[in-house]
């Protein structure tokens, strides 16, 4: 079988294996562009595309691919290329470019809080926890938004899953699209002190940014969380107290609904906690190094 009817019988059987809407958003208008060393290389309409396709789409495809060819073969997404001669199309390919040139204006270093996150990859889909929802009366709509664009980036620039410390470069134009925002408006809001809580600018004149990806607990459950670990001889115990803790009865539990924040949690200062640091900190200096690793098995 040649190569480009192979892909041809790929995008047959992708279409029927696929969602119709899904199929037709990312798959329908790629095209085979060559095959050289077991290589296939399909050209995508826009970066976009080609990042979403090669975030979800390689595998499968190349899988495909190497039953048809009966060989062993890779698969490559690029950007095509617009015709110049063609009119049709040619200010939407203008500004496809357009936003292309403005890529990597924002330069992205990510953090992990926890152990958990290196075993169960929760960033491997775009989701948005359900604990997010206690953040929403902090934050507000647009920059619940914006940490919801900049999940969306780190999904998209690092293909499904980002691991310890992940670099990426993303435009503004971009986010700002997921955010459903202006590009103005997000510029306007990244030093907002509430969004300080996830996303913080390390270097300004270089524009890199530093996202937590584990979420933090917001200011009121990590007061909440240590409150209850004193009452319960944190200090004294803490093994025992997180035992209790730990209870399927009478255990911790957040408060639901969560109250509405203070006004001094409004206006402290952004500094993401995770449950492991409330735990380590109401706890104070452990000098066993056993009790530390049972504490911290306990915390997670």
């Amino acid at each position: 079988m040649k190569p480009e009817q192979a892909w041809q019988a790929a995008l047959g059987q992708l279409q029927m294996e696929m969602p119709k809407a899904t199929f037709d958003t990312w798959v329908r208008d790629t095209n085979f562009v060559s095959f050289e060393d077991g290589v296939f290389v399909i050209g995508a309409v826009n970066e976009y595309a080609r990042q979403w396709l090669e975030g979800r789409l390689s595998s499968t495809a190349t899988r495909l691919l190497t039953g048809l060819m009966n060989q062993t073969v890779e698969t490559r997404f690029i950007v095509l290329k617009p015709d110049l001669n063609d009119e049709e199309g040619t200010h939407e390919d203008q500004r496809v470019s357009q936003i292309a040139e403005e890529e990597k204006d924002l330069k992205i270093q990510l953090v992990h809080a926890s152990l958990r996150d290196e075993f169960v990859h929760p960033n491997r889909v775009t989701v948005i926890p359900g604990y997010f929802q206690r953040w929403l009366p902090y934050l507000g709509p647009t920059l619940a938004w914006i940490v919801v664009a900049f999940r969306q980036a780190m999904f998209m620039a690092t293909h499904q899953e980002a691991r310890g410390e992940v670099d990426f470069a993303v435009s503004l134009n971009s986010v700002a699209r997921w955010a459903g925002i202006y590009r103005t408006t997000l510029w306007r809001h990244l030093d907002d002190r509430p969004l300080g809580w996830f996303l913080k600018r390390i270097h300004r004149d270089r524009n890199v940014f530093r996202f937590v990806v584990t979420m933090p607990l917001t200011p009121g459950d990590a007061e909440a969380l240590s409150v209850w670990l004193v009452s319960a001889g944190a200090y004294e115990d803490p093994i025992q107290a997180l035992e209790k803790a730990l209870a399927s009865e009478s255990g911790f539990s957040l408060p639901i609904p969560p109250p509405p924040p203070t006004h001094a949690q409004l206006n402290m200062d952004p500094y993401p906690q995770t449950i492991q640091d409330v735990v380590l900190r109401v706890c104070r200096r452990i000098n066993k190094k056993a009790t530390l690793n049972k504490v911290l098995k306990m915390a997670d």
